[in-house]
């Protein structure tokens, strides 16, 4: 079976702040949708499409995410937040940074230099413990 993500659902206590975020201080390309269930801001990220939703989250969705954005200059993005009126951090790595939305959500903010990973197929099961070598 083949299997793709296709959509983050963020849930936001204030859409125009969350809006000024994401679309003011990171500079994705939002719009305003409503398929009747009241307005919200979506926006496409080379096929996996962002949505930010006003009000409380379903009882699925409790916690928070973390996005990890991969863009040409990071340290324009971070200018571009700070003039928004957002702060953000250096990361772990080096050469990221990291933010958190309004709401709470992560946002890590890192460079196109890395090559694009992909995993082949597994059945194996990680072991809990870090350490653990094969």
């Amino acid at each position: 079976m083949k299997q793709r993500l296709v959509g983050i659902l963020i849930y936001t206590t204030d859409l125009a702040r969350a809006v000024r975020f994401y679309r003011d201080g990171l500079g994705l390309p939002l719009c305003f949708v409503d398929r009747g269930a009241g307005p919200f801001a979506e926006c496409d990220l080379q096929g996996l499409r962002l949505e930010i939703h006003l009000g409380g989250p379903l009882p699925v969705a409790r916690g928070h995410v973390v996005l990890f954005l991969r863009v040409a200059h990071p340290g324009a993005v971070v200018e571009r937040l700070d003039a928004a009126g957002f702060a953000a951090a250096p990361g772990l790595s080096s050469g990221t940074f990291e933010i958190r939305d309004p709401d709470g959500n992560g946002v890590i903010i890192g460079g196109l230099g890395d090559p694009q990973r992909t995993a082949a197929p597994s059945d194996d099961v990680p072991s809990g413990d870090p350490n653990h070598v094969d």
